[in-house]
């Protein structure tokens, strides 16, 4: 008996839509609102607690910071992550 494979079809991953322009000034502008939203925060703490290191704040920003990269990667991570490397 002869044994078929049965191909997969493979998901097309869009990275970039020339139809979708504007979405680099959303981009833009959410990036403008969180940094901004990140200095009123550090702010703010710093004025709460006045023994915060830069050190502990850096940590806060950079764990925010993957939050926010996931949630923005969220379906092609895999793609972004893994498949898009070269493997040269």
């Amino acid at each position: 008996m002869e044994e078929t494979k049965k191909e997969t079809p493979k998901k097309e991953v869009v990275v970039y839509d020339p139809n979708k322009k504007w979405l680099g000034y959303v981009y833009q502008v959410l990036h403008i609102i969180t940094f901004c939203a990140q200095q009123f925060i550090v702010k703010i703490l710093s004025m709460r607690h006045p023994g915060i290191t830069t050190s502990q704040v850096l940590v806060l920003r950079s764990t925010f910071s993957v939050f926010v990269i996931l949630a923005i990667m969220n379906v092609n991570t895999k793609y972004y992550m893994y498949d898009s490397i070269p493997k040269d």
